[in-house]
């Protein structure tokens, strides 16, 4: 099969391949109005015009890749290919408008908007979307072959809708889908995909051949679309945190939601397609595997604190050990301790009340004038050592001063996972599934705690529930790292008040939700997440860092307090026990690492391998 995508400056490139989504041209609602109706936005042709063709391929381009992370995100052969619609619904078509004096000094001289909605603006005239992101959600509810509006989370169908029916309510709790025969859930058998292979001497897409199924093995993976002086002791005692309060120094990274290893991640929960309503679409070929929910909360790779007898240490957790299934065994992590590169310190293993996340304390100050304001590779680590010699107190100081030393680093640092193929049409920005933020762990499809602008803010809003972006892209360009999703709060509202709608969310949001509405049942209201924003592109600034659920978390940093509040009705304020990782952004210009491993830097000893197994590949 082949296909002639322009790549950068027009050119074509006939090396790459691009995999294609096919839907039947029965699937739309799609209408066209009278031409007189559009007023200024004037209709690409792609037939005739190169300019409206690569207009096209980029739209159809970005929404392939939006249907691969919302179908194929198990599937780590899909999530590193370029996907592409292969046409837009039925009716369904873009224009462009002249765009306004204000907006001249951009680099084109139009905006572009999908056109095709069947419902008018109140002049009577039809209405648009802005772009591929807004669209998208509209596409997903063609895909899934409802005939009500009301189960649309997108701009246009949302601005008629009065409630959530009761049908989007089970979607949104319930599982990804029907389970397969070997525990896959299927996916959406709403698409086709079909391999295409671009070719310089091709000028159209061929008819799509399908995909056998076996030929698409689904795996988990992300896809696309950052003080007091101390005394010193032999073991750290950590600060904790202050409500909003900043790290003065850091951690490494988080995980992904979908890039998770299989028994250590969250999945995001999707729509699943009605099969009696889908007979309209082609089958997509893949299946998707759901992650079971966390053990711990804790993700291999993340720097945390754990005890060690009456004091705290910092380390970096290697593996998730489930329980044995004998007695009252409990899930445990293995734990690297944080030292330098010239010490061997025993792996250590620790339960979840005997650890914390690195958030939730303040590192204290490196006290050994001789490294403060150095890196860790610029330490002479083992002539230190030698000058420690056989004292096992000044041994154990040196480690913690090394520790204390190295998170700083981390913490300022990221390193990506998981990585997609480039764009062509985008070449200079990279999209990937995930990435290791400072001390955590995060991926495409999770939420993460948000850090409201100044205009986004509302001095109404409750301050102690919480905020978050449920990522829908994470991509490193020119001017840094970028996380692209929609932003929500968490309101406490009357049961009889409408239940508002919005598109799928993840697992751990919607555990929240529930576990808050039930705690307040008696009292007559419920939890729901609002939509603030939609598609909005932060750089890590506005990323406080990794949400954690108020039932998980809680009972670990103050179990006595949790139980009290629970007791009155209150889920206390976890986000109050957690610091935020960065204000502002670090001036260093190799923030950015290769892989986890190098961002530890000389934190561990020397010929130390770091793996995460199949599921991701850094």
């Amino acid at each position: 099969m082949a296909a002639v995508v322009a790549g950068a400056g027009g050119q074509l490139n006939p090396s790459r391949q691009v995999f294609e989504f096919a839907l039947r041209s029965t699937s739309s609602d799609g209408k066209l109005w009278p031409e007189e109706q559009y007023k200024a936005a004037e209709r690409l042709n792609p037939d005739d015009s190169e300019i409206d063709k690569r207009k096209y391929q980029e739209f159809l381009l970005k929404l392939g890749g939006l249907l691969r992370d919302q179908f194929l995100i198990r599937d780590p052969v899909a999530r590193t290919r370029n996907y592409i619609l292969k046409e837009l619904p039925e009716n369904y078509h873009i224009r462009r408008k002249p765009k306004t004096k204000a907006d001249k000094d951009k680099r084109e001289n139009h905006d572009y908007f999908i056109y095709g909605h069947p419902l008018s603006d109140r002049s009577g005239n039809p209405r648009s979307y802005a772009t591929a992101n807004e669209f998208f959600h509209h596409l997903i509810w063609i895909i899934g072959g409802s005939n009500d509006q009301g189960d649309c989370a997108c701009k246009l169908c949302n601005k008629s809708a009065k409630h959530e029916p009761e049908a989007l309510k089970k979607r949104i709790t319930a599982a990804t889908g029907p389970v397969s025969a070997h525990g896959s859930p299927a996916a959406s058998p709403a698409l086709q995909a079909t391999s295409m292979r671009r070719s310089a001497s091709a000028s159209s897409v061929n008819k799509s051949q399908a995909l056998p199924r076996a030929a698409v093995q689904p795996q988990p993976a992300a896809v696309p679309h950052q003080q007091q002086q101390q005394q010193q002791q032999p073991i750290p005692v950590p600060v904790p945190a202050a409500p909003a309060a900043a790290v003065s120094t850091a951690a490494p990274a988080p995980t992904p939601v979908p890039a998770p290893t299989p028994s250590h991640m969250q999945t995001p929960v999707h729509i699943p397609v009605n099969a009696a309503s889908s007979s309209n679409l082609t089958q997509i070929q893949t299946e998707a595997r759901p992650s079971p929910e966390e053990i711990v909360i804790f993700r291999e790779g993340e720097i945390v604190w754990y005890k060690n007898n009456n004091a705290w240490r910092l380390g970096v957790v290697l593996e998730i050990v489930p329980p044995n299934g004998a007695g009252n065994d409990q899930p445990k992590c293995l734990i690297k301790p944080l030292a330098h590169s010239a010490i061997q310190l025993e792996n250590v293993l620790k339960t979840e009340p005997d650890m914390r996340p690195y958030l939730a304390f303040s590192v204290p100050p490196v006290n050994m004038r001789e490294i403060q304001g150095r890196k860790m590779s610029q330490v002479d680590w083992h002539q230190y050592s030698q000058y420690a010699g056989g004292d096992r107190q000044k041994q154990e100081m040196l480690g913690l001063e090394a520790s204390k030393l190295a998170v700083a680093e981390i913490n300022d640092s990221y390193s990506t996972f998981n990585n997609y193929a480039i764009n062509p049409i985008d070449p200079n920005k990279q999209s990937v599934g995930g990435l290791f933020l400072g001390a955590e762990r995060i991926c495409v499809n999770e939420a993460v705690r948000y850090r409201l602008r100044s205009n986004e803010n509302n001095p109404t809003w409750i301050k102690s529930l919480p905020v978050v972006m449920h990522l829908r892209e994470i991509y490193v360009a020119a001017d840094g790292l970028h996380f692209v999703g929609d932003i929500y709060r968490l309101e406490e509202r009357a049961m009889q008040q409408p239940m508002p709608t919005h598109g799928p969310l993840p697992a751990a949001m919607i555990r929240e939700q529930q576990f808050r509405s039930e705690i307040r049942k008696r009292a007559g209201t419920r939890f729901d997440w609002v939509l603030i924003s939609q598609n909005q592109d932060r750089d890590e600034t506005s990323i406080r860092g990794r949400f954690y659920e108020a039932a998980k978390l809680l009972p670990i940093i103050d179990l006595a307090n949790f139980q009290a509040a629970l007791s009155r009705g209150i889920v206390s304020d976890v986000q109050s026990y957690l610091n935020t990782r960065l204000e502002t952004l670090s001036t260093a210009t190799d923030r950015r690492k290769q892989n986890r491993r190098e961002a530890l830097s000389t934190a561990v000893p020397d010929g130390f391998f770091l793996s995460f197994g199949p599921d991701i590949r850094e």
